[in-house]
This record gives structure tokens, C-alpha cells and sequence, in this order.
């Protein structure tokens, strides 16, 4: 996971003992990994699922997803009904792949930062003293189960906001007019700079495929800045 990988781990099957302990062990409680809790169709956490804190009082699992009473796949071909914290994981890792697909730009931290601040939480029924807080992680079920839509719509709202808008300036080198192709439709504000930094002009408001004449200038080299805002 240190070295970019995005690791989804099965949080285990132990859940609670008939003494009320809970245990969760490696490798679910790694750093920096994705580790399943499994619920049931009825979002309701399964008894078996593991759970509980970790080193520097992580909590573990990181979200849920179907594992509870849930159909498969058989020997010869059958469908049956199985669980396990094995079957929710590959669920969810099927499910990341696809979306770090959609945003491969993206690193694992981020993915796994969206995922989790689009999880929705959920407790069990049997265990009716947990408050739910969306965005803080619970003790059965972290932070609970990734809409993935929700995930799309974040890195999409990022990824619009930070993205470059672009140009294209031609012809280059040029002994007259160049023509400055914005690949966005905000106003822009442009410089042109000699080559040791002076500023020479300064125009506000330059749109979509503006025109600039430098046949005024001595031949040399020039710096054109745009920005936007």
C-alpha cells in the first residue's frame, strides 16, 4: 500500500466471543488499506463480521459490504447461499477497480479518501447503543457502505476545479499575429513579458481564440501568461 498499491483486505470472520470480546487481526489491520466488514442485504452488520480498534486506536473495518446470506456461485455450476467477510470483499474490490478505472489520474489515497467520505454508515440491530455520525467512523462497520456515485460526483467536483483550462498559442514563432486558443469558456487575463521579465502589456477579459499582434516588438523572445480568476 506504501508503494501505491490499493489493497482491499477481508476484515475476518471472528466478531464477538460468547465473553463479549472482539478481535481483528493481520492483515486487516494494516495502514493504509481498505479493509471489508460484511453486512446483509438489509444493510444489518453480521455477528461473525470482525471488528474493533487497532494500533493508535484505528477503528477496522474501513466500510461493509454484502457477505451476510449472500448468493454465490458453487461447484457444478450451483447458486447457494454462503457468508463470510471473504465473500463481501470481493464485492468491493470489483466495484474500487472500476471506479480507479474511471479515475486512473487518481492515486490510491485519493481513491480510498473518496470512497470513505462517501460511505454511509450503518450499525447492527442488535447493537442499539451506537450513534451514527456520517463521515466518523463506527466501531462495526467503519465508516459503512461506499455509494460510489457519491464517490464520482467528489473526484468529478475535483477534478473540474483543478483542472488545467489549457492553451494553445499559434503560430509559434510568429513576426506578427498569434492566435491564443483558450480551452475554456472563462475570461482570462493576459501578460506579455520580455525575456527578462519586464512587463510589456497587460489586457483583462481575453476570450475563447483571441488575437494578439506582436509586430510591434523588436524580434526576440517573449513570455505570454494567462490565468483565469
Amino acid at each position: 500500500a506504501s508503494r501505491g498499491m490499493m489493497i482491499v483486505v477481508a476484515a475476518g470472520n471472528s466478531g464477538q466471543d460468547e465473553n463479549g470480546h472482539v478481535w481483528i487481526g493481520a492483515p486487516s489491520d494494516a495502514y493504509d488499506i481498505v479493509t471489508v466488514g460484511a453486512i446483509d442485504v438489509y444493510e444489518d452488520c453480521a455477528p461473525f463480521s470482525s471488528y474493533g480498534f487497532v494500533e493508535e486506536n484505528r477503528i477496522k473495518p474501513d466500510i461493509a459490504s454484502v457477505g451476510w446470506n449472500t448468493y454465490v456461485d458453487y461447484v457444478n455450476d450451483s447458486i447457494d447461499v454462503g457468508s463470510g467477510t471473504s465473500f463481501a470483499t470481493p464485492l468491493s474490490t470489483g466495484l474500487i477497480a472500476c471506479f480507479w478505472q474511471k479515475f486512473r489520474d487518481k492515486t490510491s489515497t485519493e481513491i480510498r479518501e473518496a470512497l470513505f467520505a462517501a460511505a454511509r454508515p450503518t450499525v447492527p440491530t442488535w447493537d442499539e447503543d451506537i450513534t451514527l455520525t456520517a463521515g466518523t467512523p463506527n466501531i462495526h462497520t467503519g465508516r459503512g457502505i461506499v455509494d460510489f456515485e457519491v464517490a464520482s460526483n467528489l473526484l468529478s467536483e475535483i477534478t473540474e476545479a483543478h483542472a488545467p483550462f489549457g492553451i494553445e498559442l499559434y503560430p509559434n514563432p510568429t513576426s506578427d499575429i498569434v492566435t491564443i486558443n483558450l480551452n475554456s469558456d472563462k475570461k482570462a487575463q493576459l501578460s506579455i513579458f520580455s525575456s527578462n521579465g519586464r512587463l510589456l502589456d497587460y489586457k483583462k477579459n481575453v476570450s475563447h481564440e483571441a488575437k494578439y499582434n506582436f509586430a510591434k516588438y523588436p524580434a526576440g523572445k517573449y513570455i505570454v501568461s494567462l490565468s483565469i480568476g
